[in-house]
């Protein structure tokens, strides 16, 4: 990551994607938010959110090197696919739990994590939930 802070790549637009660009912004992160959603109907979101159209993109892949982190927010059943892209160009993650769908997936990233000296974090916000 860079010395200054990170400019984030969130990944996803739905219901946990609207939470988390509010996160984001709220953070002081807004001015380095790039997104990526495949879905351009869902775009108006983080154009609202103050996303500029310029840092909006269809795929990981079109925005990744822009980005010195990325957060995922998709369906889990995409989760292993797009965590083993960016970890594999060396970018650390935050993934929306669960992490994958099997436990050998699970296994897969944490490793290719450890080998490519990358941080990979799952997301579990019921740890500091009131409940």
């Amino acid at each position: 990551m860079t010395a200054e802070a990170p400019t984030i790549l969130q990944v996803g637009l739905g219901n946990f994607g609207r939470r988390h660009l509010e996160a984001w912004r709220r953070l002081g992160f807004g001015g380095r938010l790039w997104v990526a959603e495949p879905d351009e109907a869902k775009w108006p979101q983080a154009l609202e959110a103050g996303v500029p159209r310029e840092r909006l993109a269809r795929s990981l892949e079109a925005a990744l090197a822009r980005a010195d982190c990325v957060d995922i927010v998709t369906p889990t059943d995409s989760h292993h696919a797009l965590c083993r892209l960016a970890l594999e160009a060396g970018k650390d993650v935050f993934v929306e739990k669960p992490m994958t769908m099997t436990s050998a997936q699970a296994r897969d990233l944490a490793e290719l994590a450890d080998r490519s000296e990358r941080l990979l974090q799952v997301g579990y916000y019921y740890r500091f939930h009131p409940v």
